[in-house]
């Protein structure tokens, strides 16, 4: 990863303060502070792509009474050394270490923007202390994400699985990431997701695509410093080459028996996403009405347990059929139809109820 170099410019003369306190008629008595400590904001923005953060330079007075010790931190709350050993202070050199030569590395800090400093300043004499004048602190400046376009897998009839890889972040979160793709090599369409991410493979799914047509997909990733994206790769979706809707009709459910009323129909079915189960009703087996007695309309059957009440249509006979359809948009992805049951109330005095109950498994193949 390339960037611009970047340099924290901090001025300062950072010194102990001396206390001294005198007593009248007693022996005259010194007090001093022998250690202070300084701990710095947050050098960096939020708005601040770090590519990395590379040198810690210092400009400081110290003798052989007086020390001056850094330590640093990224959350403000956890404190290493600048190789990242936990608790221990790095002990500045008397002088002018501005300069990236004789600066300390801060090579392995992680490429974020937050960084801060802690300094300890140490006397054991009351008429001296460490002077701090400045600190440079060197960074590089992030860039647009790097962003590759994997192959397209799997490929099914309406739908399609793209993969992309974000190979490098630039130095800064990435905020979008996604695809964008279309007929030819323009971006028609797109599909993405928003969040915190970094370094790595993501897919996202394409759907609601044309049966045997060539499409051309290309990833895209965003930060703070832009956006960039990967070569165009191009797939062609399955053709059809199985049923995509097929019907059930049920023989007759009553066999001599005089129902003077229908009540409830339920049914038992599975039906996912993709897929849809319809439902009509008969008491003649040629013309079919919905569960709310529509000529010739469907009545949608839900995923799980579905119950239709008829009794207000009043149907009542020695006949009674029902008509299920079966649709998808996937090879190899079926509604499934598990069990109905059928409650009724057949011609006696009184009025004897009866039930009629189908198990099986149908499935469109």
């Amino acid at each position: 990863m390339t960037g611009n170099k970047k340099v924290i410019l901090i001025l300062l003369a950072t010194v102990i303060v001396i206390i001294g306190l005198s007593f009248n008629n007693e022996v005259r008595a010194q007090t001093y502070y022998a250690t202070g400590t300084l701990i710095s904001k947050n050098l960096f923005s939020t708005s601040d792509v770090v590519g990395s953060i590379d040198y810690f330079g210092y400009n400081c007075t110290t003798t052989a009474t007086t020390t001056l010790k850094v330590q640093f931190s990224q959350d403000n709350s956890n404190w290493y050394s600048a190789t990242h050993t936990a608790g221990v202070w790095n002990t500045l050199s008397n002088g002018n270490h501005l300069a990236t030569g004789d600066a300390i590395s801060l090579s392995g800090w992680s490429a974020e923007p937050n960084f801060y400093y802690k300094m300890q300043f140490e006397t054991s004499d009351t008429s001296t202390t460490p002077v701090l004048d400045e600190i440079r602190v060197y960074w590089t400046q992030g860039t647009a994400p790097t962003v590759t376009t994997a192959t397209t897998s799997p490929v099914y009839v309406r739908s399609a699985v793209a993969n992309g890889n974000v190979t490098d972040d630039g130095g800064g979160i990435v905020t979008t990431r996604g695809f964008k793709y279309g007929l030819t090599e323009t971006d028609t369409w797109s599909v993405s997701e928003t969040g915190s991410f970094g370094e790595g493979a993501y897919s996202l799914n394409l759907t609601n695509l044309e049966p045997n047509t060539t499409y051309y997909v290309r990833a895209h990733a965003t930060n703070g410093k832009g956006t960039s994206y990967g070569s165009y790769v191009s797939f062609t979706t399955d053709a059809l080459s199985y049923y995509s809707s097929g019907t059930l009709i049920s023989k007759n459910l009553f066999s001599g028996e005089e129902v003077v009323i229908i009540n409830n129909f339920y049914a038992s079915s599975t039906v996912p996403a993709g897929t849809a189960l319809w439902v009509q009703f008969s008491t003649t087996s040629e013309i079919w009405y919905s569960a709310d007695g529509v000529q010739d309309v469907w009545t949608f059957v839900s995923d799980g347990q579905a119950k239709f009440i008829l009794y207000n249509l009043n149907w009542s006979g020695h006949n009674f059929y029902y008509k299920m359809k079966f649709e998808t948009n996937e090879a190899g992805l079926s509604p499934v139809l598990n069990e109905i049951i059928l409650n009724y109330n057949l011609f006696h005095s009184p009025y004897l109820k009866g039930s009629i109950r189908i198990k099986g498994g149908v499935i469109l193949k």
